[in-house]
């Protein structure tokens, strides 16, 4: 898995930031939900931060 970041708004309409473990970005998305944030915007990893290995292992 890899290091996604993400911006999103909270419960009381704060902007919070920061970094999620997943493999894609609907993972991301749902682990941001299950915590009560709003996603807005998700970035990937850089290819040098992506554990390729671990990628072709689940497909």
């Amino acid at each position: 898995m890899a290091n996604w970041r993400y911006e999103a708004v909270n419960k009381d309409g704060r902007r919070e930031a920061g970094t999620v473990d997943a493999m894609n970005a609907k993972e991301v998305r749902r682990i941001l939900r299950g915590r009560g944030l709003r996603p807005k915007t998700v970035t990937p990893p850089s290819i040098l931060e992506f554990d390729i290995s671990e990628w072709m292992i689940d497909n």
